[in-house]
């Protein structure tokens, strides 16, 4: 992670323009540490590291700097989104020829947050749309101080920080995730695609880049064109990552959208060293054989890791403190494995395939029929859709109807979009009796359900149905997988090409409907990607494997761990979770609630999270002054 702090304050505030200054002068002081801009009211300082994490690029005209990696934006004449390289020339990378935040996005894509002056008053701070590189923020004596790690923002000395229970109690609820607010009430999120404008004395927050704009354009509805765009822009965005990298990790699953990106690596110009990396478990989490078949196809070298079941889950109350916890439901097992494999190849990149379910259409459903019967409810091609939907869910067409009316009307019925709203009157599931959440928690989140619905589904009254599962994907996805709680600041970043914004963009712009043929999922994926992959990755239809058995092993393997956290916890003393609900699930055999395994194990991470800052010091209520006791009012 490319590691920053940034001073933004008013230049005609005597006690702003004081505190900037004894800040900087402190951070002079450190060890490879080095002042990238600086200029009345804004400096940015960052810290030396490997090339591979990223850069500074000065903005011309001393007009300021951008921070991390960025790309081209190339749009041929055939209309397809990406293709050819994207490198930035040398020369680009000195003295990048933009004027404000609007500018970088039409010519420019990556993981970046920009910083620029446009005038004497005037300042800007702009947050990629899939930036991998955070941007948070406080405020200390007039000052806004931008960083990116929240150890380096501690190391400045300023004051202590509080634990914001309402974002703890939604964490820990999982049923949405968390808009501009963090877990510290003193810290807030620059989010993806947000740019901060100071005008004056007045700061304004608002966003230059939202998924539900794309969905608005008219849609590349023929699948013969949308194959095509889909291979060319794919190809481009992972060939334009692996431009910066001579060795890189690839964590090869042996599902279908891991498989696309080593295929990806493998034809990359620059011709990188790849060598696999496949986690495996006995049973359904195995799927060495199809891995196996993607590194032998491109000559690369495979490393296979068997998940540890004898994992002691103690270990995860040494995540490093971070903002927020991070729900992670592996890595504390995988994440040093990926970073002990990279050091040991001299590999500057991790590469995996995350959020190629969403881009690819991995989960068709009602929201594609809702999307048809409100655009063409008569037509041959609802008829179609149906079919093909029911097949893929092994239902009757009056059931996949039924599901679709329901969900069309609830859709109608409501401007914002929240999974909490969508898993209890779409799915019908009751969140109270499925989980360990208290029913006082439940209410009082509830009662909250706007402050924690992300700005991109604040209004989805145009939004057609099928887009939901992507701005869903990329609303979890940039806002809970972004931060390492395992790795350590210098380790090689982990790199998403599927999750690139030129990519991103064209996902949106193609109908859910064309991700779904002869009841298989991801079938303009697969037909874009037919000559890369072998057959057995081309016919695996719908079933993945993955990591939930393992999970529901340890933790039985772990019970009197869990137990001694849990019951004696912070999560049941403050009544987040129920004591009662937690003591039934650890006497019974939690190999056979498989439900409640992926809940459980991200409240053990944020009860690690508060352990770990409680231990560590940092905050205000350190001797449990302003933490929420028996009898108080949860608010």
């Amino acid at each position: 992670m490319l590691r920053y702090i940034a001073l933004l304050w008013h230049v005609d505030d005597l006690e702003a323009r004081n505190a900037a200054t004894g800040l900087h002068a402190r951070l002079k002081t450190w060890l490879r540490w080095r002042t990238a801009f600086d200029s009345p009211g804004l400096v940015v300082t960052v810290r030396d590291q490997l090339s591979a994490h990223g850069s500074e690029i000065p903005l011309d005209a001393g007009r300021g700097v951008v921070l991390g990696t960025v790309f081209r934006r190339t749009i041929p004449m055939t209309g397809e989104r990406l293709t050819g390289d994207m490198t930035l020339e040398p020369r680009e990378l000195r003295r990048m020829h933009v004027r404000d935040v609007d500018e970088i996005l039409a010519a420019y894509w990556g993981s970046y947050v920009m910083f620029l002056r446009e005038s004497a008053d005037d300042m800007s701070v702009a947050r990629g749309p899939m930036s991998r590189l955070q941007c948070y923020y406080t405020t200390y004596r007039g000052v806004t101080v931008f960083f990116s790690s929240i150890d380096d923002c501690l190391a400045l000395g300023l004051p202590r920080f509080s634990i914001n229970w309402s974002c703890v109690r939604a964490y820990t609820i999982r049923c949405d995730y968390l808009t501009r607010e963090t877990c510290l009430t003193e810290v807030a999120s620059l989010l993806c695609g947000e740019t901060m404008r100071a005008r004056g004395r007045r700061i304004l927050c608002s966003f230059s880049w939202n998924p539900a704009t794309f969905v608005r354009e008219p849609a590349l509805g023929d699948a013969v064109a949308a194959t095509k765009a889909l291979r060319a822009t794919t190809m481009g965005c992972i060939h334009a990552w692996a431009s910066h990298h001579d060795r890189v990790i690839m964590t090869l699953s042996g599902g279908l959208d891991s498989s696309i990106v080593a295929s990806g690596l493998a034809t990359a110009p620059n011709k990188p060293a790849v060598t696999c990396l496949n986690f495996f478990s006995p049973g359904s989490g195995d799927e060495r054989r199809y891995a196996r078949s993607v590194a032998t196809r491109h000559g690369s070298i495979i490393v296979e890791s068997e998940r540890d079941p004898h994992v002691d889950l103690r270990q995860i109350l040494g995540c490093r403190r971070t903002v927020s916890p991070v729900l992670n439901f592996s890595a504390c097992h995988s994440e040093p494995v990926c970073a002990d494999l990279a050091r040991a190849h001299r590999a500057t990149g991790i590469f995996d395939g995350e959020l190629g379910d969403n881009v690819f259409g991995h989960d068709v459903g009602h929201e594609a029929i809702a999307e048809q019967l409100i655009q063409s409810p008569f037509s041959r091609q609802t008829l179609k859709v149906l079919i093909d939907c029911a097949v893929r869910r092994r239902m009757s067409v009056w059931r996949i109807i039924r599901d679709a009316v329901h969900y069309t009307r609830d859709r109608t019925r409501r401007d914002r979009w929240s999974v909490f709203d969508y898993i209890e009157n779409v799915l019908g599931v009751n969140v109270e009796q499925v989980s360990l959440i208290s029913r006082e928690s439940l209410d009082a989140y509830a009662e909250q359900i706007p402050r924690f619905v992300h700005p991109w589904c604040a209004d989805v009254s145009q939004t057609p149905p099928g887009n939901f599962n992507i701005i869903y994907g990329l609303m979890v996805f940039t806002s809970t997988t972004f931060e390492s709680p395992f790795s350590d600041c210098d380790d090689p970043p982990y790199i998403s090409p599927l999750s690139s914004q030129p990519l991103v963009e064209l996902a949106l712009s193609i109908p859910s409907r064309l991700h779904l043929t002869n009841g298989v999922d991801r079938a303009l994926a697969r037909s874009a990607f037919s000559s890369d992959l072998p057959e057995s990755i081309l016919s695996r239809g719908n079933a993945k494997g993955g990591p939930e058995t393992w999970i529901t092993h340890i933790l039985e393997r772990n019970r009197p761990f869990l137990k001694e956290i849990f019951l004696d916890g912070v999560l049941v003393r403050e009544r987040i979770l129920d004591r009662h609900k937690v003591e039934a699930f650890l006497s019974a055999d939690i190999t056979k609630v498989t439900a409640q395994a992926g809940d459980v194990m991200a409240q053990l991470y944020v009860e690690a999270w508060l352990n770990r800052w409680y231990e560590t010091g940092g905050l205000t209520d350190f001797n449990d002054a302003a933490r929420p006791r028996s009898g108080e009012a949860l608010t």
